[in-house]
């Protein structure tokens, strides 16, 4: 399980390049779960930023590589909405992309329950060194210089 964890403001054009920047550091194996906490995120996405996502999510499948599930905690309504109609728009491809409001309701639809304990841990500990490192880990070039 991967975990990203947002604080303050984000275009989705700067997460789809963090998220480029971690995978090109860090490849991950297929089915890994990545869970996004936009808890304490605001951002705004346009129907292109949707079709990005769709694109991305076909071009791993066109490649082979079954990507895993896509989570995010987020108590925006409009973007449960917008997962959705990103769903619909895919057609037959299944985007496997959810949204909960708790982290618990993530575990639970995951069918994680017997690794609760764990993943809270974990996510916490994310959290801590999220506000620890402040905006240095946000930043897609500070990765790539890194790798």
């Amino acid at each position: 399980m991967i975990i990203y964890a947002g604080k303050g403001y984000s275009t989705p054009s700067d997460f789809f390049a963090l998220e480029k920047a971690a995978f090109l550091k860090h490849p991950r194996p297929p089915g890994m779960i990545t869970l996004v906490d936009a808890l304490d995120l605001t951002t705004a996405f346009e129907l292109s930023d949707i079709h990005r996502f769709i694109e991305n999510i076909k071009r791993l499948a066109d490649s082979g590589v079954e990507p895993g599930p896509y989570i995010m905690l987020t108590r925006d309504w409009g973007l449960h909405v917008l997962a959705e109609a990103a769903q619909l728009l895919a057609g037959k491809i299944d985007l496997k992309a959810r949204m909960y409001f708790t982290i618990q309701e993530a575990i639970v639809a995951l069918g994680l329950s017997d690794h609760k304990a764990e993943i809270i841990q974990l996510w916490n500990e994310c959290n801590v060194e999220s506000l620890r490192t402040s905006s240095a880990t946000a930043n897609p070039q500070t990765l790539k210089q890194a790798a």
